[in-house]
């Protein structure tokens, strides 16, 4: 902008000098481009040939004419100026490229016009006349290079940049992801458990007995070197007998002395391959029990279950929060009655000598009467709780298990097998209890 007024600076101050040095000229209206011919009249003649000759008036004449014409010139000049003014303010809509521009630089014409100073002829000064080029010097028009900046409206990236909607972000990343609740550490108490303390024991051919915690209600048996199946025969003083499988692996198994204080006769016997069983020990073993109870508050070779079973620690799960027997046996129950489905494969193919698992019971949520009664036998002892687990039969089940469980002073009956089918049982007949 500040070149583009420098060039018509500089344009009016040629026309200036030209002015000065050629006042005859001046009475010429740069607007018009026409000779006022009245005015060149008077100062001017023709001859015959055509040329004209330059009359000679008096000075004060000229003077006076120079004087009027420079004044004349400086009022067109402003008028030249403010339309170019105008001109330049109305260019922008025109907006032309800015790439034209460098034209002004040719506008300096002008410069070439000291022709007029070796040219005394007034004829040859009309080419001031031309000099209205600064007119044409609207190359200020150019000039709408601001408004060919464009930039800002091609600045619309602040629009474009979404960087607004990314900060959703802090407000997601403010909900911290859902972490579940992990379920509360179940604390599993001390459990009364069997072992073989060796203070008491009697061995012959391979199998060893160890009655040491008789007191306490049970007995431990195991039997070395056998290849053949083994069973344990236990009869009681009034002839009660109770017969089980011993493995064959040579470890420890418990076994109760449900019937409670007094004598008992244990043997332990192996198949000859013929199908029958020859005595391989045998011995007779005291029991003075402090509570008839204990044989129902251990694991057993019919009720094993350990420290680390899962149903001890489901059993405390359930017990957590529950402060008398009443309440956790309550617990148990409908535990029990709700998960576990009775499974009517199994027993229609269940052998006579069957063991329940009470872990596999827990795990597969399905079983058959002596599943369901284990499993609660051995949640209930884990707990402290007495518990028998009861063989006889009921009324529509020939053979059949149940429980008994000790509490409030008194033995109670549970029958989780038919309350889990929505039934309930009766007639029930005890032949043995575990």
């Amino acid at each position: 902008m500040n070149s583009r007024i420098l060039r018509r600076f500089a344009a009016l101050c040629i026309a200036g000098i030209l002015l000065l040095n050629f006042p005859v000229a001046c009475s010429k209206t740069p607007d018009s481009g026409d000779t006022d011919t009245s005015t060149a009249s008077t100062y001017e003649t023709e001859d015959g040939s055509g040329e004209k000759q330059s009359s000679s008036p008096d000075n004060t004449t000229a003077s006076e004419s120079t004087t009027e014409t420079s004044s004349d010139f400086s009022t067109n000049v402003e008028e030249s100026t403010s339309t170019e003014k105008q001109t330049s303010t109305e260019e922008p809509t025109s907006t032309p490229e800015p790439t034209s521009t460098p034209e002004p630089t040719s506008t300096p014409e002008p410069t070439s016009t000291p022709e007029p100073t070796s040219t005394p002829e007034p004829t040859s000064t009309p080419e001031p006349t031309s000099t209205p080029e600064p007119t044409s010097t609207p190359e200020p028009t150019s000039t709408p290079e601001p408004t060919s900046t464009p930039e800002p409206t091609s600045t619309p990236e602040p629009t474009s940049t979404p960087e607004p909607t990314t900060t959703e972000e802090p407000t997601t990343s403010t909900n911290p992801p859902v972490v579940e609740p992990e379920p509360p550490k179940v604390i599993v108490g001390d459990i009364k458990e069997a072992k073989a303390s060796g203070i008491k024991v009697s061995s012959q051919n391979g199998a060893t007995i160890d009655y040491s915690n008789a007191n306490d209600g049970y007995i431990m048996i195991k039997m070395e070197g056998a290849n053949s199946n083994l069973k344990i025969r236990i009869i009681y003083q009034d002839g009660t007998t109770y017969d089980y499988n011993l493995n064959m692996n040579g470890t420890y198994e418990v076994y109760s002395l449900q019937s409670g204080s007094g004598s008992y006769t244990v043997g332990v016997y192996q198949n000859n391959g013929q199908g029958r069983y020859f005595q391989v020990h045998a011995t007779t073993i005291k029991a003075s029990m402090t509570n008839e109870n204990n044989p129902y508050l251990i694991p057993t070779q019919r009720v094993e279950y350990t420290k680390e079973s899962d149903a001890v620690k489901k059993s405390f799960e359930l017990c957590s929060g529950k402060t008398t027997d009443e309440q956790k046996v309550n617990a148990v129950y409908e535990f029990i009655v709700a998960n576990v489905k009775y499974d009517y494969d199994k027993a229609a193919n269940v052998g006579t000598n069957y063991v329940s698992s009470p872990d596999v019971t827990l795990s597969t949520k399905k079983g058959i009467c002596l599943d369901y009664a284990v499993l609660m036998a051995a949640m209930l002892r884990a707990q402290g709780i007495p518990t028998q687990v009861i063989y006889g039969s009921a009324k529509g089940a020939s053979w059949h298990a149940w429980n008994k469980v000790y509490y409030n002073g008194k033995w109670t009956l549970f029958d989780a097998t038919f309350a889990a089918g929505g039934a309930t049982g009766q007639n029930y007949v005890e032949v043995k209890r575990y």
